[in-house]
C-alpha cells in the first residue's frame, strides 16, 4: 500500500516537472522580431547557408578592364627667398586642400648631445610642445583645439624641427603659437619628469626583442661609441639629464 502511494506521488511529480519546463521553455522560445525596413534585393537567393548574389549575364563583364594612362607627375615649384631676420624660407604652393603646413627646422639634433648625455636634444625638443609660460599642457592644448591646429616637435640625429599645421584662414594664429612657443616655452619639470620617464620605460621595452636592440646597437659598431653617429640613449644618460639642460 505504501509502495503504491510512493509509486503514484513519484509520478504526479514527474509530470509536474515536465509540464513546468514545457512551461519554461514556450516563455524562452525567441519571438519574431519586427519585419524588415526593406525587402532583400531580388538578385540574392539563398544557397545552402550562405547569400550568393546572381551577377546578370553582361558582356563587359567578359572582359578585364585595361589600365588608363598614368597620371601626369607635377611637381610643385619650389620658392626660395630670405626674410629680413635672416630667415631662410623653402616654399611650395599647393591648393588642393585649404591648409598651410610649416616646419621650422634648427641644424641641431642627437649628434650634439653632450658627453655623457645621449638623448638630450630628443628629450628637449619633446618637452617644447607640452606647453608655453602661460599655459600648461591641458589648457595649451585645449588651444589648439578651439582652432583645430596642430603643433609638435621633435630632434632628429641632425635636425630639430617644430611642425605647425592649421586652415589657411587660421594661419595668423597657428604662427601666434609657434612664435609663443620658441620664445616663451613652458618647459615644466613635472612634464619633464614625465617624458624622461616615458623615454627610460621604452628603452627597457626595446632590450626585449633583438630586432630592436640590434638597431640600437649596429650604427656604434660601424661608427664605433665615441663617434656622433654611435652613440645611443641609456637609462643611465637619460638620468643625467636635467630640466636646466633643455631650458640652456
Amino acid at each position: 500500500m505504501q509502495r503504491t502511494r510512493l509509486k503514484s506521488n513519484l509520478r504526479g511529480a514527474g509530470s509536474l516537472g515536465l509540464a513546468l519546463a514545457a512551461l519554461s521553455l514556450s516563455a524562452c522560445r525567441v519571438q519574431p522580431g519586427p519585419a524588415p525596413l526593406f525587402a532583400p534585393e531580388p538578385e540574392l537567393a539563398e544557397v545552402g547557408a550562405q547569400n550568393i548574389a546572381l551577377w546578370p549575364d553582361e558582356a563587359f563583364r567578359d572582359t578585364q578592364p585595361q589600365a588608363g594612362a598614368p597620371p601626369a607627375l607635377n611637381i610643385p615649384e619650389l620658392a626660395r627667398f630670405t626674410l629680413s631676420n635672416g630667415l631662410e624660407v623653402f616654399f611650395v604652393h599647393e591648393d588642393q586642400l585649404p591648409i598651410a603646413r610649416m616646419w621650422f627646422e634648427f641644424d641641431v639634433g642627437a649628434v650634439d648631445d653632450p658627453k655623457g648625455k645621449s638623448g638630450m636634444h630628443e628629450l628637449c625638443f619633446d618637452l617644447l610642445d607640452e606647453g608655453t609660460r602661460d599655459l600648461d599642457k591641458v589648457a595649451f592644448e585645449a588651444k589648439l583645439d578651439d582652432r583645430a591646429l596642430r603643433v609638435s616637435s621633435s630632434a632628429g640625429l641632425e635636425r630639430a624641427n617644430l611642425s605647425v599645421s592649421s586652415l589657411v584662414s587660421e594661419v595668423p594664429a597657428a604662427l601666434d603659437v609657434a612664435k609663443e612657443l620658441l620664445t616663451r616655452p613652458g618647459l615644466r619639470r613635472s612634464d619633464f619628469d614625465r617624458l624622461r620617464e616615458r623615454m627610460s620605460e621604452s628603452l627597457i621595452q626595446q632590450k626585449a626583442t633583438h630586432v630592436a636592440v640590434g638597431r640600437r646597437l649596429l650604427p656604434s659598431l660601424v661608427y664605433g661609441r665615441q663617434h656622433p653617429y654611435g652613440r645611443f640613449e641609456t637609462e643611465k644618460s637619460l638620468a643625467k639629464i636635467a630640466a636646466r639642460d633643455c631650458s640652456r
